[in-house]
């Protein structure tokens, strides 16, 4: 079961987080036009959105608490979590605002905590220490 307080936690970060870019677009002339920052974001916002999707399907025809073993699930433990850093990070990029770069840290804290819980759960029945936990090369 879910505590009221992440679904609440949840609800309102997901709510306000799709309302950010559309108060950016109504309070500024700069987010009403296409920018090349866009374009360059677009092929690494899809490719993560769609790896992403792959993921959480993958991960919903598993056996319960089976070690995933495909895709990046071969170089880190949570690579669902690293998809949604980077369509995070993608976001941050094409807003450029405080806001942004506060939701993007948010993110990577709160996945980063969840990752290593899931990384301990694994590292217990796996054993053989070459994961990542979310991040490559850094955690």
């Amino acid at each position: 079961k879910i505590h009221l307080s992440h679904y609440l936690a949840g609800w309102f970060f997901y709510v306000t987080v799709n309302l950010h870019p559309l108060l950016c677009y109504l309070a500024e002339p700069r987010y009403q036009s296409i920018d090349y920052r866009y374009l360059l974001i677009l092929p690494p916002f899809l490719l993560a959105s769609v790896d992403q999707y792959r993921n959480h399907l993958y991960l919903s025809r598993l056996v319960k608490y089976n070690i995933p073993k495909e895709g990046l699930f071969r170089y880190v433990c949570c690579a669902h979590y690293l998809d949604e850093i980077i369509i995070y990070l993608c976001y941050s990029v094409v807003l450029q605002t405080f806001t942004a770069l506060l939701i993007l840290l948010w993110v990577i804290v709160n996945l980063s905590m969840s990752a290593n819980q899931s990384y301990k759960f694994y590292e217990e029945r796996k054993k053989d220490g070459k994961w990542w936990r979310i991040l490559p090369f850094i955690y």
